[in-house]
């Protein structure tokens, strides 16, 4: 019996051919606002307001967020902009402190908060700190290019936040229809 059960095994045919199993599609990472963002009036759906007066600001805005991508063992990257405008090749508005990586998890979801730097210490011609309307801008992808531009084109996931900056002392309103675009 041991003899036939040994025969059994050693007849098989060894494989010696590659086979290759089709590679993981490469889903492009989203960007959205974990349930108690609007509790702390940090959501997307939000303008969120600071006052420069306000004793309790701070140095740097926290901005929550959840970032779902399906490629669950693939490591992310963020760039942060705040009021960014690309002229040609010329990204200005890109805040240097504010990239950084994303590790997987092993889930869907990665919970992480963005930090921006109220006063950038660097060639920004903007900051939070100056009264008026902004717009702060986070791009999510697994590998960037440049800047702005991603190496696999469609891997990019983004989100925008509106801010409302006053200083009672000389602006205390603010026209969002000036916010940059």
């Amino acid at each position: 019996m041991t003899c036939l059960a040994l025969m059994t095994i050693l007849s098989g045919c060894p494989v010696t051919d590659q086979i290759d199993l089709p590679s993981e599609p490469n889903y492009p990472p989203s960007i959205v606002s974990p349930p108690n963002a609007s509790d702390i009036e940090r959501g997307m759906d939000q303008i969120i307001r600071l006052d420069v007066s306000d004793p309790d600001l701070g140095t740097e805005l926290v901005l929550p967020v959840i970032i779902r991508d399906g490629n669950v063992d693939q490591p992310l990257e963020f760039r942060i902009f705040l009021d960014s405008v690309t002229i040609g090749r010329d990204v200005r508005g890109w805040i240097e402190s504010g990239v950084g990586n994303v590790s997987p998890t092993g889930t869907i979801e990665r919970s992480l908060d963005l930090r921006v730097p109220l006063m950038e210490q660097g060639g920004l011609e903007v900051t939070l700190r100056q009264p008026g309307c902004h717009r702060v801008e986070i791009l999510v992808s697994s590998a960037f290019e440049n800047v702005r531009d991603v190496e696999t084109p469609g891997d990019l996931g983004t989100a925008v936040w509106w801010v409302e900056t006053t200083d009672p002392e000389g602006l205390d309103t603010v026209d969002m229809s000036s916010c940059p675009r």
